[in-house]
């Protein structure tokens, strides 16, 4: 007979999981233990926040805390700097002390997302979703992935940052993915294996 401690305990009803804050996606799972690492978090707020976090990100370099990131998360507007962050991972010439040199930083991060900050998209936008077959989200989708990612995926990118030489090896991590594996060819195409799955360019 089990002792109190030992008791299994039993899956959330519905209910629960419908009242939770958390809900996990598929393939998540709770880890009994938190990872060892630094996580961001960027919040939403649209233009203020993507400024403010750029700011933030900034900070963090020259702290040396942005190179030891092991996860970031974000929302709304923080995804624009996220995914801007995530997109010039690779060309911020990283040092061994968690820096990225600042220029490189300047160019890669700040620099393009200040050239959407000083453009008004709002109302163009709003009237090709409306005048056009494509929905406002969809436009406004394509002018953010002309204005900063020239169609480029972060796949793509960690693909790139892991295949440069000398700049990612197994063990390394990934912001938000885990740490890399192991990098080999599959079906003729790069791809890096990380605790969370496979980063494979298109």
């Amino acid at each position: 007979m089990p002792d109190a401690d030992d008791q299994v305990t039993p899956p959330p009803t519905h209910a629960e999981r419908a009242l939770s804050p958390v809900g996990w996606l598929r393939g998540d799972h709770p880890a009994p233990v938190a990872e060892d690492g630094i996580a961001l978090c960027l919040s939403g707020g649209g233009y203020r926040a993507m400024l403010f976090h750029v700011g933030a990100l900034w900070r963090l370099n020259e702290l040396g805390y942005l190179g030891r990131l092991t996860r970031v998360s974000s929302v709304s507007g923080g995804s624009i700097t996220a995914a801007v962050l995530g997109m010039a991972w690779p060309e911020l010439a990283w040092r061994p002390d968690g820096h990225a040199d600042r220029e490189a930083f300047v160019e890669a991060v700040v620099a393009p997302i200040r050239t959407v900050a000083g453009k008004n998209i709002d109302v163009p936008v709003g009237l090709l979703g409306l005048l056009t077959p494509w929905s406002i989200n969809r436009c406004l989708t394509a002018a953010y992935d002309h204005l900063l990612f020239d169609r480029r995926t972060v796949a793509e990118a960690l693909v790139d940052l892991a295949l440069a030489p000398d700049s990612a090896y197994a063990g390394d991590p990934i912001p938000g993915l885990g740490r890399i594996d192991a990098i080999r060819k599959q079906d003729g195409r790069w791809v890096v294996v990380t605790s969370r799955g496979l980063i494979v360019a298109r």
